[in-house]
């Protein structure tokens, strides 16, 4: 019988002892898991970040665009109504 108990006792330990490694590479795993995770975290406040900074700067261009094309009308206009000028002083 002790015989039997002690065969018991031998498979009961290497039976703990592989659950011990099961258990640590268990954790190996479960930190890995963790910094992926993390990493997929940032990766999509930083892709989100990015299409706002992108979608502000064309907001800001748009309007920037818009000042532009006022400048650019009033300076054609401006200079159309100086050559009706020089036009009319020729004809005199």
């Amino acid at each position: 019988m002790s015989e039997k108990k002690k065969i018991v006792g031998d498979e009961k330990n290497k039976f703990e002892n592989q659950l011990e490694e099961i258990l640590e590479i268990n954790r190996d795993i479960l930190k890995s898991v963790k910094y992926i995770k993390k990493y997929y975290f940032w990766q999509r406040i930083f892709n989100n970040l990015k299409w706002i900074i992108l979608v502000i700067a064309i907001i800001i261009g748009a309007i920037s665009l818009q000042s532009v094309v006022n400048y650019a009308k009033n300076y054609t206009d401006s200079f159309a109504n100086q050559l009706n000028g020089v036009e009319e002083q020729a004809n005199f």
